[in-house]
């Protein structure tokens, strides 16, 4: 992994027309239903990031019925992430996003926060404090307060035993409206 200003660059991860970035996990605390933690990483020389808190008790959202794969309706976890901005570090993160996904935008400012809808990707229970969970994550999913064209996935890998947050693309064309939807611009 590569390192600047002790932390992971971000976009290390980027190849094949596909951004993957990783972040590191600090500050973490929990309560009965949340984790929350500050989650950080360099990009240029400068250190950026932001806060989230996710859902504790994440069952499978994928079962097998027949050989075919399906989604468990009762394992999708409405505002189970909010990723909130934690000042300047969080809008120099929009900044680095979109020019790691070559956007610009006419403001980089994150808003106060974003939330997802949340599947874990996996047909067994993980415990995400002792195991890295592979999420699904649904961003504006909500059809009444947005348009198709504020819809975006991507997945959002925790590794809370190592440290680490995996946000990865899941298709590029949701860049643009996951870049809105974080930044003010």
């Amino acid at each position: 992994m590569q390192w600047e200003n002790d932390l992971p660059v971000l976009n290390q991860f980027a190849a094949d027309d596909f951004v993957d970035l990783v972040l590191k996990i600090q500050n973490l605390k929990s309560d009965d239903n949340f984790y929350y933690f500050d989650m950080r990483a360099s990009f240029e020389g400068k250190i950026i990031g932001a806060s989230a808190r996710i859902i504790k008790n994440i069952s499978p959202g994928i079962q097998i019925i027949d050989d075919n794969p399906s989604i468990v309706s009762n394992n999708v976890y409405d505002k189970g992430l909010v990723i909130s901005s934690i000042g300047e570090e969080s809008d120099d993160l929009v900044f680095a996003i979109a020019k790691s996904y070559n956007i610009k935008l006419k403001s980089y400012k994150m808003i106060q926060s974003e939330s997802y809808t949340v599947l874990h990707t996996n047909i067994n229970k993980v415990d995400i404090a002792k195991e890295k969970i592979k999420l699904k994550i649904f961003g504006r999913d909500n059809n009444t307060l947005y348009s198709d064209e504020d819809y975006y996935e991507s997945f959002f890998n925790v590794d809370i035993v190592n440290g680490f947050v995996f946000w990865n693309e899941k298709d590029p064309h949701y860049r643009l409206p996951l870049l809105r939807a974080l930044g003010s611009g």
